[in-house]
């Protein structure tokens, strides 16, 4: 255990989940959010970068843990199981890197994380930890803690998550008022948690995240958006705009916690990735490539189909409960005879980029392809099937890159990846894809979610010894981890990430 040297600072971490540079930028410089944008005038602002084709579900096991996804093995919440047609969710146990705080742990750094997106609960911690209290998308059913006995307190003096499901709205206007003000709601109880555990002062690392922001994101992109599709300005007179309404609070609760942790704090405010118009294709995709591979849908494809259309039929108050056992028992099983049939189908990724998988021999159960040339040659012509598409309300080229996965994520097992990631056009709806042979392929436009993830994260730092200036180029979400723990006199071993160079700390101490 290394002794820490007197003059380390507490350091106080938060995460604004899928909170957008651009915005932060536009609303800082109009007055709105006065705490980052003293971060901004006063520390280290920069941009960060989440893993390449992947989103929150990455990025924050990236962040954590110092490692890329291939190394941690977190994707996306649903995958396809290996050797299977069948759709997995990924469970706490199963990453392979563990949190940098438990290494701050065993050289004797007392810690304090609360509800860190995708965090697998530290049963043997050096502090505290609550996980899943009030997030987007828990990896846990139910909140837990670190200690046990701490969530029952949380629970009793904070009350549970107010925002419970933000996807279980119908999208009218009182409905997202009521989002709104759940939403502003929820950031006041964590603040005022927070700040009680600030208050304790026995933490060196008191890390924490708000999900409103993605929560904001997804919903009331809309409002916020003269150009979506969805916008109504009567609405936007009446109500304002309740995503810069989120914000505002965000600041609000940066502020009170960044005055409590005092100023020999070092401070990082971060969020792994942006928000802009949910612009893509996803739901288009496996019915083109279907028509591209001139495949018959299978009786179980059409009864997905229909269980899908059927779903949104459902009232909410019940969907919200049904709804995910109907999806991975029901859905899901039927497609798997459709998946065996085929040379290549889409498979559950995320909302940044699509997947693509290809029925491999010797991989998938059933595979179609061979490995070597035939594979090769599936890839090309995938490929050169997506750059013929195009967005048939525009006119405008519907995908603007295909990538193979393998190159960027090159220590992944086999078949626990797609093929091919698809990045899409979004500079206007996708509603309708056209290419050579397939004619049109239709959607209706998605009821929720008016706003996906983009990839304009960014950092702010502050504190004793973090003048004013631009961070060099892009950071990595993986050197976030490494930086904290120099920050607190830390090396962290068998990592490939490292301190960022603008942020890092004068000296650390080697630690596994």
């Amino acid at each position: 255990m290394e002794p820490k040297p007197d003059d380390t600072p507490r350091v106080l971490a938060i995460g604004l989940d899928s909170a957008d540079r651009n915005l932060i930028d536009r609303w800082i410089d109009d007055g709105a959010l006065p705490a980052l944008g003293s971060l901004r005038a006063n520390g280290v602002w920069g941009p960060l970068s989440p893993p390449p084709g992947l989103g929150n579900n990455a990025a924050w096991p990236s962040l954590f843990t110092g490692a890329p996804p291939d190394v941690h093995g977190h994707y996306t919440y649903r995958t396809i199981e290996p050797r299977s047609y069948r759709v997995g969710t990924f469970e706490p146990e199963d990453y392979r890197c563990r949190p940098f705080w438990e290494a701050l742990g065993r050289a004797g750094r007392r810690v304090a994380i609360i509800d860190v997106p995708k965090a697998p609960l530290s049963r043997d911690l050096n502090g505290v930890q609550v996980a899943d209290w009030a997030l987007h998308d828990p990896i846990y059913r139910t909140p837990c803690s670190s200690p046990p006995e701490w969530i029952d307190e949380v629970h009793e003096r904070f009350g549970v998550d107010p925002v419970r499901v933000c996807d279980g709205h119908d999208g009218e206007s009182q409905t997202l008022l009521n989002l709104r003000d759940d939403l502003l709601e929820r950031i006041d109880r964590k603040t005022r948690l927070v700040l009680e555990v600030l208050a304790r002062g026995d933490a060196d690392l008191v890390f924490t995240a708000f999900a409103d922001s993605h929560c904001a994101g997804h919903q009331l992109w809309h409002v916020h958006d003269p150009a979506h599709p969805a916008h109504d300005p009567g609405e936007r007179q009446r109500s304002g705009d309740l995503l810069r309404d989120v914000y505002v609070a965000l600041d609000a609760a940066v502020g009170r916690l960044c005055a409590a942790a005092g100023e020999g704090t070092r401070v990082l405010i971060f969020s792994a990735l942006g928000v802009g118009p949910n612009y893509t294709g996803h739901d288009l995709l496996d019915e083109a490539l279907r028509r591209f591979e001139k495949s018959p849908q299978t009786a179980g494809g059409r009864l997905h189909d229909l269980a899908r259309i059927a779903r949104h039929w459902i009232p909410l108050r019940v969907r919200r409960y049904v709804g995910p056992w109907v999806k991975d028992r029901f859905e899901d099983a039927l497609l798997t005879r459709d998946r065996a049939s085929r040379s290549c189908f889409v498979e559950p990724h995320n909302d940044v980029l699509a997947g693509i998988r290809i029925n491999l021999e010797g991989r998938e159960p059933a595979g179609r392809v061979a490995p070597g040339a035939a594979y090769e040659d599936v890839c090309r012509r995938i490929e050169n099937q997506l750059g013929s598409l195009v967005n048939v309300d525009t006119g405008a080229p519907a995908v603007k890159s295909v990538v193979r996965v393998r190159d960027l994520y090159p220590r992944a097992p086999e078949g626990e990846l797609p093929d091919l990631f698809v990045e899409w056009n979004k500079e206007a709806p996708i509603e309708r894809l056209g290419g050579p042979g397939i004619g049109v392929v239709t959607r209706e436009r998605p009821r929720h979610r008016s706003g996906d993830h983009t990839v304009n994260g960014f950092f702010l730092a502050g504190g004793p010894d973090l003048s004013r200036r631009d961070a060099e180029g892009v950071a990595s979400v993986c050197d976030v981890a490494p930086t904290l723990a120099a920050w607190l006199g830390v090396s962290l071993a068998n990592v490939d990430s490292a301190p960022l160079p603008s942020l890092a700390a004068a000296s650390v101490h080697d630690h596994t």
